[in-house]
Protein backbone atom coordinates (compact mmCIF):
# COMPACT_ATOMS: atom_id res chain seq x y z
CA UNK A 1 0.00 0.00 0.00
CA UNK A 2 1.28 3.38 -0.98
CA UNK A 3 1.21 5.99 1.99
CA UNK A 4 1.06 9.55 0.81
CA UNK A 5 1.84 12.18 3.27
CA UNK A 6 0.17 15.43 3.51
CA UNK A 7 1.96 18.84 3.76
CA UNK A 8 2.29 18.87 7.77
CA UNK A 9 2.90 15.02 8.10
CA UNK A 10 -0.40 13.55 8.12
CA UNK A 11 -0.77 10.84 6.25
CA UNK A 12 -4.07 11.20 3.59
CA UNK A 13 -6.30 8.94 5.82
CA UNK A 14 -5.48 11.04 8.97
CA UNK A 15 -6.05 13.64 7.42
CA UNK A 16 -10.04 12.53 5.97
CA UNK A 17 -10.42 11.05 9.64
CA UNK A 18 -10.14 14.34 11.36
CA UNK A 19 -11.86 16.85 8.74
CA UNK A 20 -14.79 14.67 8.88
CA UNK A 21 -14.73 14.61 12.62
CA UNK A 22 -14.97 18.74 12.85
CA UNK A 23 -17.88 18.43 10.06
CA UNK A 24 -19.32 16.02 12.22
CA UNK A 25 -19.03 18.74 15.40
CA UNK A 26 -19.65 21.67 13.38
CA UNK A 27 -23.30 20.05 12.40
CA UNK A 28 -23.83 19.24 16.34
CA UNK A 29 -23.08 23.02 17.29
CA UNK A 30 -25.32 24.38 14.88
CA UNK A 31 -28.23 22.84 16.08
CA UNK A 32 -30.32 25.38 18.11
CA UNK A 33 -29.71 23.94 21.56
CA UNK A 34 -26.66 22.20 21.12
CA UNK A 35 -24.87 21.06 24.73
CA UNK A 36 -22.59 23.29 26.28
CA UNK A 37 -18.33 22.32 25.72
CA UNK A 38 -19.36 21.95 21.67
CA UNK A 39 -18.20 23.84 19.09
CA UNK A 40 -19.63 26.49 17.01
CA UNK A 41 -17.74 26.80 14.15
CA UNK A 42 -14.30 24.99 14.81
CA UNK A 43 -14.09 26.83 18.08
CA UNK A 44 -16.82 28.97 19.43
CA UNK A 45 -18.02 27.20 22.43
CA UNK A 46 -21.90 26.98 22.63
CA UNK A 47 -23.84 28.61 25.11
CA UNK A 48 -26.49 26.53 27.33
CA UNK A 49 -30.02 27.10 26.57
CA UNK A 50 -32.11 30.09 27.95
CA UNK A 51 -34.13 29.14 31.10
CA UNK A 52 -34.89 29.68 34.74
CA UNK A 53 -32.38 29.22 37.00
CA UNK A 54 -31.71 26.15 38.34
CA UNK A 55 -32.26 26.27 42.86
CA UNK A 56 -29.02 26.92 44.74
CA UNK A 57 -27.88 23.66 45.85
CA UNK A 58 -25.20 25.22 48.51
CA UNK A 59 -25.68 23.94 52.00
CA UNK A 60 -27.78 26.28 54.25
CA UNK A 61 -26.10 27.33 57.55
CA UNK A 62 -27.45 27.39 61.10
CA UNK A 63 -28.07 30.89 60.87
CA UNK A 64 -29.52 31.03 57.61
CA UNK A 65 -31.85 27.92 58.16
CA UNK A 66 -35.41 29.65 59.94
CA UNK A 67 -36.61 27.91 62.72
CA UNK A 68 -39.78 26.12 61.02
CA UNK A 69 -42.67 24.41 63.19
CA UNK A 70 -45.24 22.36 62.03
CA UNK A 71 -49.21 23.82 62.38
CA UNK A 72 -49.81 25.89 64.91
CA UNK A 73 -53.90 25.80 66.36
CA UNK A 74 -55.74 27.90 68.33
CA UNK A 75 -57.33 26.58 71.43
CA UNK A 76 -60.28 28.84 73.52
CA UNK A 77 -61.71 27.63 76.84
CA UNK A 78 -65.60 28.16 77.21
CA UNK A 79 -66.01 25.68 79.25
CA UNK A 80 -65.93 27.80 82.49
CA UNK A 81 -68.69 28.02 85.92
CA UNK A 82 -68.35 31.86 85.37
CA UNK A 83 -68.61 31.32 89.69
CA UNK A 84 -68.17 34.26 90.95
CA UNK A 85 -70.17 36.26 88.50
CA UNK A 86 -73.43 35.58 90.57
CA UNK A 87 -75.26 34.09 88.55
CA UNK A 88 -75.21 34.35 84.41
CA UNK A 89 -72.60 32.84 82.26
CA UNK A 90 -70.14 35.66 81.56
CA UNK A 91 -69.65 34.22 78.38
CA UNK A 92 -72.77 34.91 76.57
CA UNK A 93 -73.16 38.37 77.66
CA UNK A 94 -73.01 41.31 74.95
CA UNK A 95 -70.09 43.32 74.64
CA UNK A 96 -69.89 45.68 71.91
CA UNK A 97 -73.18 44.09 70.11
CA UNK A 98 -71.98 40.31 70.53
CA UNK A 99 -71.14 37.83 72.63
CA UNK A 100 -68.25 37.97 74.89
CA UNK A 101 -67.21 34.54 74.01
CA UNK A 102 -67.05 35.48 70.33
CA UNK A 103 -64.49 38.27 70.47
CA UNK A 104 -61.20 36.14 71.51
CA UNK A 105 -62.45 33.22 69.02
CA UNK A 106 -62.71 35.92 66.40
CA UNK A 107 -59.08 37.18 67.25
CA UNK A 108 -57.61 33.89 67.12
CA UNK A 109 -59.16 32.83 63.73
CA UNK A 110 -58.36 36.25 62.04
CA UNK A 111 -54.32 35.18 63.77
CA UNK A 112 -54.53 32.64 61.35
CA UNK A 113 -54.60 30.16 63.75
CA UNK A 114 -56.05 26.58 61.77
CA UNK A 115 -57.91 24.88 63.57
CA UNK A 116 -59.02 26.68 66.16
CA UNK A 117 -61.21 24.60 68.89
CA UNK A 118 -63.57 25.82 71.86
CA UNK A 119 -64.14 23.94 74.50
CA UNK A 120 -67.63 24.32 75.63
CA UNK A 121 -69.45 22.82 79.35
CA UNK A 122 -71.85 25.31 81.30
CA UNK A 123 -74.41 26.36 78.80
CA UNK A 124 -72.32 24.22 75.76
CA UNK A 125 -75.62 24.51 73.42
CA UNK A 126 -75.87 28.28 73.96
CA UNK A 127 -72.23 29.07 73.83
CA UNK A 128 -72.07 27.15 70.36
CA UNK A 129 -74.49 29.63 69.14
CA UNK A 130 -72.96 32.16 70.15
CA UNK A 131 -70.37 31.47 68.14
CA UNK A 132 -72.30 30.10 65.12
CA UNK A 133 -70.52 31.12 61.80
CA UNK A 134 -67.41 30.88 63.04
CA UNK A 135 -64.94 28.28 61.54
CA UNK A 136 -64.35 26.62 64.78
CA UNK A 137 -64.61 22.82 66.14
CA UNK A 138 -65.57 22.17 69.78
CA UNK A 139 -65.20 19.76 72.14
CA UNK A 140 -67.41 19.10 74.92
CA UNK A 141 -66.08 19.11 78.73
CA UNK A 142 -69.47 18.01 80.85
CA UNK A 143 -67.38 18.04 84.02
CA UNK A 144 -65.83 21.18 83.68
CA UNK A 145 -66.26 21.86 87.73
CA UNK A 146 -63.67 20.01 88.47
CA UNK A 147 -61.00 22.08 86.92
CA UNK A 148 -59.07 23.83 83.99
CA UNK A 149 -56.94 20.99 84.07
CA UNK A 150 -59.91 18.96 82.20
CA UNK A 151 -60.65 21.68 79.91
CA UNK A 152 -57.04 21.70 78.63
CA UNK A 153 -57.19 17.67 77.83
CA UNK A 154 -59.82 17.74 75.85
CA UNK A 155 -58.90 20.14 74.34
CA UNK A 156 -55.33 18.75 73.45
CA UNK A 157 -57.32 15.47 72.60
CA UNK A 158 -59.83 17.06 69.99
CA UNK A 159 -56.61 18.57 68.45
CA UNK A 160 -55.16 15.04 67.90
CA UNK A 161 -51.59 15.06 67.20
CA UNK A 162 -50.77 16.63 63.82
CA UNK A 163 -50.73 19.84 65.47
CA UNK A 164 -47.50 20.89 66.96
CA UNK A 165 -48.30 24.12 68.68
CA UNK A 166 -50.89 25.33 70.28
CA UNK A 167 -52.04 29.17 70.96
CA UNK A 168 -54.23 28.79 74.73
CA UNK A 169 -56.58 31.43 74.71
CA UNK A 170 -59.40 32.11 77.63
CA UNK A 171 -63.10 32.78 76.56
CA UNK A 172 -63.60 35.98 78.55
CA UNK A 173 -60.69 38.00 77.30
CA UNK A 174 -63.30 40.95 75.01
CA UNK A 175 -60.11 42.75 74.09
CA UNK A 176 -57.88 39.97 72.69
CA UNK A 177 -56.51 41.35 69.07
CA UNK A 178 -55.79 39.31 66.29
CA UNK A 179 -52.56 41.66 65.71
CA UNK A 180 -50.84 40.69 69.06
CA UNK A 181 -51.14 36.65 68.50
CA UNK A 182 -50.04 37.33 65.23
CA UNK A 183 -47.07 39.27 67.12
CA UNK A 184 -47.03 36.34 69.48
CA UNK A 185 -46.83 33.60 66.60
CA UNK A 186 -44.06 35.35 64.99
CA UNK A 187 -41.91 35.13 68.17
CA UNK A 188 -43.03 31.79 68.91
CA UNK A 189 -41.75 30.87 65.49
CA UNK A 190 -38.69 32.56 65.50
CA UNK A 191 -37.74 31.61 69.61
CA UNK A 192 -35.59 28.43 70.49
CA UNK A 193 -38.20 28.49 73.63
CA UNK A 194 -41.12 26.29 73.77
CA UNK A 195 -43.01 28.58 75.27
CA UNK A 196 -43.86 32.11 74.64
CA UNK A 197 -46.11 34.26 76.79
CA UNK A 198 -47.43 37.75 76.26
CA UNK A 199 -46.66 40.07 79.24
CA UNK A 200 -47.88 43.66 80.15
CA UNK A 201 -46.78 45.74 82.97
CA UNK A 202 -45.14 43.35 84.49
CA UNK A 203 -48.04 40.65 84.14
CA UNK A 204 -48.14 37.77 82.25
CA UNK A 205 -51.20 36.97 79.95
CA UNK A 206 -53.05 34.80 77.29
CA UNK A 207 -52.45 33.71 74.94
CA UNK A 208 -49.84 30.97 75.94
CA UNK A 209 -47.98 29.36 73.31
CA UNK A 210 -46.82 25.89 73.81
CA UNK A 211 -44.50 23.49 71.52
CA UNK A 212 -46.38 20.25 71.91
CA UNK A 213 -44.06 18.17 70.01
CA UNK A 214 -41.77 19.08 73.49
CA UNK A 215 -44.35 19.30 75.94
CA UNK A 216 -47.49 17.31 74.66
CA UNK A 217 -46.90 14.50 77.47
CA UNK A 218 -47.82 16.52 80.11
CA UNK A 219 -50.28 18.77 78.25
CA UNK A 220 -52.35 15.37 77.85
CA UNK A 221 -51.01 14.57 82.23
CA UNK A 222 -52.62 18.04 83.28
CA UNK A 223 -54.85 16.70 86.17
CA UNK A 224 -57.45 18.55 89.01
CA UNK A 225 -57.44 22.64 88.81
CA UNK A 226 -53.79 22.34 87.39
CA UNK A 227 -53.30 24.61 84.23
CA UNK A 228 -50.79 25.13 81.69
CA UNK A 229 -49.28 27.29 83.94
CA UNK A 230 -47.77 24.30 85.90
CA UNK A 231 -45.82 23.38 82.78
CA UNK A 232 -44.37 27.03 82.87
CA UNK A 233 -43.39 26.83 86.11
CA UNK A 234 -41.64 23.41 85.37
CA UNK A 235 -39.76 24.86 82.09
CA UNK A 236 -39.05 28.24 83.69
CA UNK A 237 -35.76 28.17 81.33
CA UNK A 238 -37.80 27.80 77.97
CA UNK A 239 -40.27 30.54 78.58
CA UNK A 240 -39.91 33.36 76.70
CA UNK A 241 -41.62 36.70 77.36
CA UNK A 242 -43.25 38.76 75.03
CA UNK A 243 -43.66 42.67 76.38
CA UNK A 244 -46.69 43.60 75.01
CA UNK A 245 -48.55 46.86 74.78
CA UNK A 246 -52.07 46.15 74.33
CA UNK A 247 -53.85 45.24 77.93
CA UNK A 248 -56.43 42.65 76.32
CA UNK A 249 -53.86 40.04 76.81
CA UNK A 250 -54.49 40.40 80.66
CA UNK A 251 -58.48 42.34 80.59
CA UNK A 252 -60.12 39.09 81.68
CA UNK A 253 -63.70 39.54 83.24
CA UNK A 254 -64.25 37.16 86.39
CA UNK A 255 -67.18 39.70 88.55
CA UNK A 256 -70.01 41.49 87.79
CA UNK A 257 -67.61 44.95 88.35
CA UNK A 258 -65.67 44.01 85.29
CA UNK A 259 -67.85 43.52 82.81
CA UNK A 260 -69.41 46.74 83.80
CA UNK A 261 -66.41 48.35 83.61
CA UNK A 262 -65.97 46.38 79.99
CA UNK A 263 -69.19 47.75 79.41
CA UNK A 264 -68.87 51.15 79.48
CA UNK A 265 -65.77 51.20 77.62
CA UNK A 266 -63.20 51.18 80.47
CA UNK A 267 -60.81 48.57 78.83
CA UNK A 268 -57.56 48.93 81.44
CA UNK A 269 -58.04 46.05 83.53
CA UNK A 270 -57.87 46.98 87.54
CA UNK A 271 -54.53 45.67 89.37
CA UNK A 272 -55.50 42.17 91.18
CA UNK A 273 -53.68 41.51 94.67
CA UNK A 274 -52.01 38.64 93.01
CA UNK A 275 -50.56 40.40 89.88
CA UNK A 276 -47.12 40.62 91.07
CA UNK A 277 -46.51 37.02 92.38
CA UNK A 278 -46.44 33.65 91.03
CA UNK A 279 -49.57 32.16 91.28
CA UNK A 280 -49.76 28.85 93.05
CA UNK A 281 -52.41 25.76 92.56
CA UNK A 282 -53.18 26.61 96.28
CA UNK A 283 -53.98 30.24 95.26
CA UNK A 284 -56.07 29.33 92.43
CA UNK A 285 -60.21 29.23 92.69
CA UNK A 286 -60.75 25.62 93.05
CA UNK A 287 -63.37 25.24 90.35
CA UNK A 288 -63.16 26.41 86.83
CA UNK A 289 -64.05 29.59 86.38
CA UNK A 290 -63.33 30.50 82.79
Amino acid sequence: MTVRWGTNGFTVRAWEALRGELRSRTRLSSRPHAPPGVWRRFGGVARPPSGPKAPDRRPTTDDQRPKLRGSLAGLLLAAGASARMGGPNKLLLPVEGEPLVRRPARALLEAGLRPVVVVVGRDAEAVRQALKGLPVLFAEHPAFSEGMAGSLRKGGEALGSDVDAVAIALGDLPDLRAPVVRRLVAAFHDAAQGIVVPVHEGRRGHPVLLDLRRYRGEFLALAGDEGARSILRRHPEEVLEVPVEDPGVIADVDTPEEYERIRQGARAPRPKPDDQRPTTDDQRPTTDDR
